[in-house]
C-alpha cells in the first residue's frame, strides 16, 4: 500500500489474522525506512527521569487492568510543597526530568490544579524536563500548562465506549478523549503525546482503529503504544495479553497512517519471554523509539539498525 489507508481499510487491516501480519509488517517497514531510516531511539529513564505520583497510592478509579498497582512504584508527592521539594532534589542530583502522574478522580482527571504554582516554580528554578500524564482535563487546564512551559503531556486515547465503561468503570465516551486532545493542542501545549494501550479490552482489539483515527486527525509529533500486561492483584490478572503480532499489527497500521510521525513503544507491555518478540516485531513494524528494549531484540536487529540511547522517557 503506497498511500495512507482509508477508514474502512484501517478496520480491515486490524482484523487481519496473525499469520497474515508479516506481509503487513513488510509494507510498514518500507515506509519507516523511507521517512526515518534505520535509526532507533532507545530510552532508559531510571533514576535520571523518575515517575512521581501527586496522589501517592490513592486513585478514585478501580480500573480492571491496574487497580492502583502502577502507583506503587512512583515517588509519592501528595502536596505541592512535597512536589517542589522532590523536584529540587532531583535537579540538584543531576536528574534530567520527571514524569508527573498519579491516581485519577472519578471523572478521570488528574487533580493537577492545586499543583500548578509548584509546577511553575519547578520550571522557573530548574532545567528539569517535565512530562505530565494528565488524564482528561477541564477546559482551563491546557492554557495554564502551556503558560507554565510544561515540556510534554501524555494522554490516553481510548476508542471504545464499552472499554471505557467496563474496564475503567467511568461514565465517559471516546469522544471525550478526542476533545481532550484537541483542547491541549489548541492551547499550545508542547509535545502532546497520545498513548494507545493495545488490547486494553481484556487482551483483545476493540476501539484501537477509532483511537488511531482520532490521533491521525490531530497530527501529533509522537504517538506512543503500550500494551495490556496482565497484572497480579487485578481482576484481569489471568487475561491473556495481545500477541506480539497483534501489537505489531496495530503499530504497522499506525505507521501507514502516520508515515512522518515518531512512533514509540512505551513502558507498559507484557514481560517475560514474550517481551523480546514484542520489541523485535514492533521495531520492524514501525516503532522508531522504544523504552528499555529487550537485549535479545536488539541483538536480532543490530545488523540492520543503529540504536541511540537516552536517559529520559520516550516522549522527549
Amino acid at each position: 500500500m503506497s498511500r495512507a489507508p482509508l477508514d474502512n481499510e484501517i478496520d480491515e487491516l486490524l482484523r487481519l489474522e496473525d499469520e497474515k501480519v508479516p506481509e503487513l509488517i513488510e509494507t510498514s517497514k518500507s515506509v519507516t525506512e523511507k521517512y526515518w531510516g534505520k535509526e532507533v531511539q532507545c530510552y532508559y529513564p531510571g533514576r535520571l527521569f523518575p515517575s512521581i505520583s501527586i496522589t501517592g497510592k490513592e486513585c478514585s478509579l478501580k480500573c480492571q487492568h491496574c487497580n492502583h498497582h502502577y502507583l506503587e512504584t512512583m515517588i509519592p508527592a501528595e502536596t505541592p510543597s512535597k512536589l517542589t521539594e522532590i523536584a529540587m532534589k532531583l535537579s540538584k542530583d543531576g536528574a534530567l526530568g520527571c514524569l508527573i502522574s498519579g491516581g485519577f478522580t472519578s471523572e478521570a482527571y488528574l487533580p493537577i490544579k492545586e499543583f500548578l504554582p509548584a509546577l511553575r516554580e519547578i520550571k522557573q528554578k530548574t532545567k528539569l524536563l517535565v512530562n505530565i500524564h494528565t488524564g482528561l482535563v477541564s477546559e482551563d487546564i491546557p492554557r495554564k500548562l502551556a503558560s507554565i512551559g510544561i515540556d510534554a503531556v501524555s494522554i490516553d486515547i481510548i476508542g471504545s465506549n464499552e472499554t471505557i465503561q467496563s474496564v475503567l468503570g467511568i461514565s465517559r465516551v471516546y469522544e471525550d478523549y478526542a476533545i481532550n486532545l484537541k483542547l491541549l493542542k489548541a492551547a499550545g501545549v508542547k509535545n502532546v503525546t497520545p498513548h494507545i494501550c493495545v488490547g486494553l479490552h481484556h487482551g483483545k482489539l476493540k476501539g484501537e482503529g477509532e483511537a488511531l483515527k482520532i490521533i491521525r486527525d490531530n497530527a501529533p509529533e509522537i504517538v506512543t503504544f503500550i500494551a495490556f500486561n496482565p497484572t497480579k492483584g487485578t481482576s484481569m490478572q489471568d487475561v491473556q495479553p495481545p500477541t506480539p503480532r497483534t501489537i505489531a499489527k496495530v503499530i504497522a497500521v499506525a505507521r501507514l497512517m502516520l508515515p512522518r510521525t515518531r512512533i514509540s513503544l512505551g513502558c507498559m507491555r507484557p514481560v517475560g519471554a514474550i517481551r523480546g518478540e514484542i520489541d523485535y516485531l514492533a521495531i520492524l513494524a514501525g516503532a522508531n523509539r522504544i523504552v528499555v528494549p529487550s537485549p535479545a531484540s536488539l541483538r536480532r536487529l543490530e545488523q540492520e539498525h543503529r540504536f541511540v540511547p537516552h536517559q529520559t522517557c520516550c516522549v522527549m
